[in-house]
């Protein structure tokens, strides 16, 4: 299992909600600067990063629109051993599935004596 944790800010000015009768007022959003921080589990190259940060900045554009130059994003990789969830890291979580596969795989094969 991979994790990702997004963390989305804007700073500057704050659009006030719509009202569904009427249009955004894209004028309140001229100033703002969103800021999107991922932080990524370790193990995807360069080029998965890049598409990454290519995508949230065109659905940030899209999504409220933002100008294109204001969108910030920080992707972070974190280790598996830095990472937990429940108590237990990924790092152990993944060596327990690679050890469960491997029990099982192996399960029906005769033993070498």
């Amino acid at each position: 299992m991979r994790m990702l944790c997004l963390h989305v800010a804007l700073r500057g000015r704050r659009m006030a909600t719509p009202r569904l009768d009427a249009s955004p007022d894209l004028s309140a959003m001229e100033h703002d600067m969103p800021l999107i921080q991922v932080s990524i589990g370790t193990g995807r190259d360069d080029d998965q990063l890049r598409a990454l940060v290519t995508e949230l900045t065109d659905a940030t554009v899209r999504a409220i629109g933002a100008r294109r130059e204001a969108v910030t994003v920080i992707v972070t990789q974190v280790e598996g051993t830095h990472w937990a969830n429940g108590g237990v890291t990924l790092a152990d979580k993944k060596a327990a599935r690679e050890a469960a596969a491997s029990a099982a795989s192996g399960a029906g094969e005769p033993d070498d004596a």
